[in-house]
């Protein structure tokens, strides 16, 4: 399905496809180009022309406002493209020779670029101008099968082409004697065609060479062109071509995929051609025709590992977000120049942040008020539990010393620890208040009071909810000595 696209805010949208051409005049011109041809006739007049010619040119014919409405197809076999002389891989114009031009006293027809849709196949390297065709090969290989079919028809009609040469002993035959067995054999062995008789010498010849046979001259093989040819010039499996020497159950589902890329590959530079020629000169930059292969059965495996392999390149960073919409044609992001990288690889020596999302370390937040920020807090006590010393952690975190208490995490106290009984003092009390539980009534210093109050913030966003009210009192008894 041919789709029309918009670039709106720098994203390529949907205007419509070819299954409903009336949203835009583009895609009405493109569903029936001429009075007498329908959106698949010209489609595939255009793939013949290049198989053919070579290439293929659509004349724009426009309505009073100079848009495009309709299209006069100028088949490749009649039509030369003109370079200029100051640039001669550019087109001056088109020209076409009407057929019996000179007899009618006609004169060719002439055509600006700007109103033509030039359709090519292979460029020819030697000549900008030209266009190649894979029929080429084909009509060599018919000239060259014609050619031999002549000169062997030559060679039998006027060459000596005996079945074998009789020559008897030196003395044991007179002429008569020869004349009567050459008559016998000729009564004898008479075939259909006598160029393979056998022949009978009067007298010991030197035979210079063997007399050659159409098994020697491989008749048929010379005339016959060949499926293996045929389908590699026209790009597509000998299994389409009816050829089951070599098909098996796993080849000829490969046939078919690959004879539905053929037809992708040669779609999308069809369309790249009406892009270049019509939509982008006379619709404006911010159009583009793209083909929809979604309902391709045969193609979603290959579409699948392409994005397989995508997926891999995003991931490994080799590539960014970026790159690979620019080469699918799509408006870059701003966020998508940044490499992606999977939280779990990391340069080697870096310490990565906590909760930052990423491998790589980002600046550490500043403190608010000499207190810690939750990150801090946390990957201090990851480092802690995980046996480093409280001077190592300060150092890699670039926060201020601080000494460890030398209690077990609440998660392990022992059974025996006034902790551990929440009927004893200094736990935490049964209704799940945070009040002091040291039984002082006296009333905390101001500055202490607020480190306390930010200490016991970070342990609501840290500490598991369980574990709260003993993680609390054990940071209370700290405070309080």
């Amino acid at each position: 399905m041919v789709v029309l696209q918009e670039r709106r805010a720098g994203e390529w949208q949907d205007v419509g496809d070819s299954l409903e051409p009336d949203v835009h005049p583009l895609l009405l011109s493109l569903a029936k180009p001429n009075a007498s041809t329908t959106g698949r006739q010209g489609r595939g007049w255009i793939e013949r022309n290049k198989l053919t010619y070579g290439d293929a040119v659509w004349v724009k014919r426009r309505d009073a406002l100079r848009v495009p409405r309709q299209f006069e197809f100028w088949d490749g076999g009649r039509t030369v493209a003109v370079p200029r002389k100051d640039r001669p891989w550019e087109p001056a114009y088109f020209e076409y020779f009407p057929r019996n031009w000179m007899l009618t006293g006609s004169k060719p027809i002439r055509v600006d670029p700007k109103d033509a849709v030039w359709f090519r196949h292979v460029i020819d390297p030697t000549d900008p101008m030209r266009s190649l065709t894979p029929i080429g090969a084909i009509r060599m290989q018919a000239d060259a099968s014609f050619e031999a079919l002549r000169a062997q028809v030559n060679l039998f009609d006027r060459g000596l082409h005996p079945g074998a040469w009789l020559v008897p002993e030196e003395g044991s035959m007179g002429p008569g004697e020869l004349e009567r067995v050459q008559q016998r054999i000729n009564e004898e062995a008479a075939g259909t065609d006598e160029w393979y008789a056998y022949r009978l010498l009067e007298a010991k010849l030197r035979l210079l060479a063997d007399p050659m046979s159409n098994v020697d001259l491989q008749f048929v093989e010379m005339l016959g062109w060949g499926v293996i040819e045929v389908a590699r010039a026209f790009e597509v499996s000998p299994i389409t071509l009816k050829d089951f020497s070599k098909a098996t159950y796993t080849n000829a589902d490969q046939a078919g995929a690959q004879d539905w890329e053929t037809i992708r590959n040669q779609l999308d530079t069809t369309l790249d051609e009406l892009n270049t020629w019509l939509v982008w000169p006379d619709f404006g930059q911010d159009l583009r025709l793209v083909a929809r292969y979604a309902g391709i059965g045969a193609l979603q495996d290959s579409m699948k590992t392409s994005a397989e392999i995508d997926e891999i390149r995003l991931r490994t960073g080799k590539v960014t977000i970026n790159a690979l919409r620019k080469r699918d044609g799509e408006e870059p992001v701003a966020w998508g120049d940044t490499p992606i990288m999977p939280s779990n690889m990391v340069p080697l020596g870096s310490l990565p942040q906590p909760g930052d999302g990423s491998a790589a370390a980002q600046p550490d937040p500043e403190p608010t008020n000499g207190a810690l920020t939750p990150e801090q807090a946390n990957a201090a006590g990851v480092l802690i539990r995980s046996g480093f010393t409280p001077s190592g952690v300060a150092e890699a975190l670039k926060i201020p010393e601080f000494e460890h208490t030398g209690l077990l995490p609440v998660t392990l106290k022992d059974p025996g620890d006034p902790g551990a009984d929440p009927t004893v003092e200094g736990s935490p009390p049964p209704d799940g208040s945070d009040a002091p539980q040291d039984g002082s009534d006296a009333p905390p210093d101001p500055a202490t009071s607020a480190a306390l109050r930010e200490a016991l913030a970070v342990i609501d966003r840290t500490v598991p909810e369980g574990h709260r009210r003993r993680a609390k009192n054990e940071l209370r008894k700290v405070f309080a000595r």
